[in-house]
């Protein structure tokens, strides 16, 4: 996602940074977690952005954290196959 970038986040495998969350990344975090709940409506309970990178000013590496909540009659292999046919890596 191209807000991602040009707010700033994201990192190389092979490298670390930090930086105080700005927002920018708040934006972009809303943006991603809109994205990925719209991926997955239906197959979880909720998506919410979590960690050090939410909350402004804080020290964080640039990476958006997301967390989603499934509830007891929901399918985790379901969530992988949606979160996949929209081009993201499961590991």
């Amino acid at each position: 996602m191209d807000v991602l970038t040009a707010a700033g986040l994201g990192l190389d495998y092979d490298s670390i940074r930090l930086d105080r969350t700005t927002e920018a990344w708040l934006v972009a975090g809303t943006e991603l977690r809109n994205r990925v709940a719209g991926v997955l409506a239906g197959v979880v309970a909720d998506v919410e952005v979590i960690g050090s990178s939410s909350v402004l000013a804080l020290l964080a590496k640039p990476i958006i954290d997301l967390a989603a909540g499934l509830d007891a009659n929901q399918s985790l292999p379901a969530v992988m196959a949606r979160l996949e046919a929209d081009g993201w890596i499961y590991r």
